[in-house]
């Protein structure tokens, strides 16, 4: 992720790996490439440039999620099949100002729901242990 010199960060995503399982990243002496590693040191003129993360082994595929605050864009080794949906690499970008930041999940009501199942199972548990004092 290049750091540009006004403080934001570029982030630029390499999704190319259709190849890999039939030819490896080349790798030094049989030992796989450790990221992150730094391509290239940030100068007076030019940005550094950080490789972050790689899948030589799979297929996969981007899924991208966007609104007006942020952009987030995960990385899905296809050989996870229907039953997986957690990325195995994800990066979000604040759209205001532009540099990396932790996902803000939508709200889907789930919190709301979980709680109104909480509120109605204390009440089983209240009404249950009256029960059990009139007897």
């Amino acid at each position: 992720m290049p750091h540009r010199s006004d403080g934001t960060e570029i982030p630029y995503i390499i999704c190319g790996n259709g190849g890999h399982n039939v030819q490896k990243l080349k790798s030094v002496n049989g030992i796989p490439l450790r990221v992150p590693q730094i391509l290239q040191s940030k100068t007076a003129n030019d940005d550094q440039v950080t490789f972050e993360s790689y899948d030589d082994t799979n297929y996969g595929y981007l899924r991208l999620i966007v609104d007006s605050k942020q952009l987030r864009i995960e990385y899905h080794p296809a050989s996870d099949g229907v039953q997986a949906k957690t990325p195995d690499d994800s990066v979000t970008i604040d759209l205001a100002t532009r540099k990396r930041t932790t996902y803000s999940a939508n709200d889907l009501g789930l919190q709301a729901r979980a709680e109104t199942v909480r509120q109605l199972y204390s009440k089983k548990s209240e009404s249950a242990i009256s029960a059990k004092k009139r007897h």
